[in-house]
């Protein structure tokens, strides 16, 4: 048996956030309801493994570090989730160069807002 432990901390407004991605082992978003979840991108440009619930977009996914886990799901599935992220073996420098590509790169971003609304 395998035992997670989490430990939650309310670290208020930070400039440093890429530094707190980088001490984690698996971002978990539990959310009901979300528009485009930016700290999911910056979960994946960080190379974190994210579990998120699959009541918020789709639309978030550049990378193969997503599973989406029903709110439906019982406890023990999110936990296997959980635990099945966290042990894989990721080179997380590789995942800021794929966000480079996505259509949430800052400069992609910005031709593609101009081109819809201009």
């Amino acid at each position: 048996m395998i035992i997670i432990l989490i430990y939650v901390k309310l670290v208020g407004s930070r400039v440093d956030v890429s530094s707190l991605y980088s001490a984690m082992d698996v971002f978990f978003l539990p959310s009901l309801f979300e528009g485009l979840p930016i700290t999911s991108i910056e979960a994946q440009a960080a190379g974190l493994p994210c579990v998120i619930s699959d009541s918020v977009t789709k639309e978030l996914v550049y990378s193969d570090l997503v599973c989406f886990v029903s709110l439906k799901s019982s406890l023990n599935e999110w936990n296997d989730q959980i635990i099945k992220q966290s042990m894989r073996k990721i080179n997380r420098s590789k995942y800021l160069c794929d966000l480079k590509e996505s259509s949430f790169y800052t400069p992609r971003a910005d031709k593609l807002l101009s081109k819809y609304y201009l």
